[in-house]
């Protein structure tokens, strides 16, 4: 995300933060990488205004989502999709 924006990571300091977006609210980080179902709505709910700069909206287009199936399931099963790997790969188009 940052190199077609022409941001120099050189001139950047990251800072480790586990899940706590404490450092952001503080005012000791600028930008806070996190999840938008989680940390965002947190600080949103704490009354500060949220900016999301979501990664398939910026170019980066990953799934960070994993599905985890025994050998016995994935043969037995077919090629149909469960419920919740249909919805993000429908999500994902």
């Amino acid at each position: 995300m940052a190199q077609p924006r022409h941001v120099q990571l050189g001139r950047r300091h990251f800072v480790p933060v586990e899940y706590d977006p404490s450092p952001l609210l503080t005012g000791d980080v600028d930008g806070f990488l996190a999840y938008v179902t989680n940390e965002s709505v947190i600080v949103e709910s704490q009354g500060y205004e949220v900016t999301n700069l979501l990664y398939a909206e910026n170019g980066l287009k990953f799934v960070t989502e994993s599905f985890i199936a025994t050998e016995d399931s994935i043969a037995n099963s077919g090629t149909t999709p469960t419920p919740p790997a249909r919805a993000a790969l429908t999500g994902c188009r």
